[in-house]
């Protein structure tokens, strides 16, 4: 299956096609009451988009939400829960083979400023394997051989945290697999 947009994927994500993800709702009063206590973010469904907002309380959710198609209420994740940012790519036409690229600090936006560590094919993915454990490499590889169409470069973006949360709490949480 091609997943063309952000859209689609965002789709199959909020469906557990990729397995655990933070929890979404579509506007701040679909949280329920039990979950309020928490932080959130507001989320974009565009393709590029930078304008999302973390560590949002509830309170202060409500007063930032804009009513927009586009925009959406996920989970927040605590910065010192973070062990890792980690984009895994299979590359098809520059240069065949694996990619992993990762950050291990806890702020994502500097480390988009700051740039990742790479590695490239068998080494990748053996630190991929002891990065995350079996069960979550065996995920991740399942992914690969799912939506992998050869003549597309495939990239799964994902968390690794100290803590299990999410849909599915476990401690990696995925963010995006994507061909766009």
């Amino acid at each position: 299956m091609l997943i063309e947009d952000k859209r689609t994927m965002l789709g199959l994500l909020q469906k557990g096609r990729f397995g655990n993800t933070m929890r979404t709702w579509e506007t701040p009063s679909q949280v329920p009451l039990h979950l309020r206590d928490q932080e959130f973010g507001i989320r974009s469904r565009k393709v590029g988009s930078t304008s999302f907002v973390n560590h949002l309380s509830y309170a202060a959710l409500e007063r930032a939400w804009t009513d927009s198609p586009d925009n959406y209420v996920s989970e927040s994740i605590a910065e010192d829960d973070i062990i890792a940012h980690v984009e895994l790519s299979k590359i098809s036409k520059s240069e065949p083979g694996w990619w992993l690229q990762w950050n291990t600090g806890s702020n994502h936006r500097a480390a988009m400023r700051n740039g990742f560590t790479v590695l490239k094919h068998a080494q990748a993915l053996g630190y991929l394997q002891d990065l995350i454990g079996q069960d979550n490499y065996d995920l991740i590889m399942g992914i690969f051989e799912e939506f992998d169409l050869y003549e597309k470069d495939l990239t799964v973006e994902f968390t690794y945290l100290r803590r299990a949360v999410g849909t599915e709490p476990n401690r990696m949480v995925i963010w995006e697999v994507r061909h766009y």
